[in-house]
């Protein structure tokens, strides 16, 4: 599902940091997946934006609201994704309560398309 969501991007930006914002962002859904545990009929919206040179990805938990999901902080922080986005997306978070994570990379591209495939996890995720 997020390659499909990404589909596009590949010619508005330079291979290397496509290779970036794909791990990125794959890392960024597989966060809000991992705390979204159990996902009884959750349904994740990934959002993704290019805008005067800012792209942007977003990951909402519409199901949960502002509960986080299941597992402590301190379990989610030991995790590889954070540390791959750290160390690739200019700025990145999670918002509180937690059913939003997202990531910016700047200085990118021109277009001002947006993306908003919505996908559950009987979808492939």
């Amino acid at each position: 599902m997020t390659r499909r969501a990404l589909a596009g991007f590949e010619q508005e930006l330079e291979p290397g940091l496509f290779m970036d914002v794909s791990l990125c962002v794959s890392e960024l859904v597989t966060s809000a997946v991992v705390a979204a545990q159990p996902i009884p009929a959750a349904t994740l919206e990934l959002r993704l934006s290019l805008r005067d040179g800012l792209l942007t990805a977003s990951v909402q938990d519409h199901e949960r609201g502002g509960d986080g999901g299941k597992g402590s902080s301190r379990e989610r922080d030991e995790e590889l994704g954070p540390y791959i986005i750290s160390r690739l997306a200019d700025r990145w978070g999670v918002d509180p309560g937690g059913a939003r994570r997202w990531l910016e990379f700047s200085g990118v591209g021109v277009d001002g398309r947006e993306r908003s495939p919505a996908f559950g996890h009987d979808q492939g995720l």
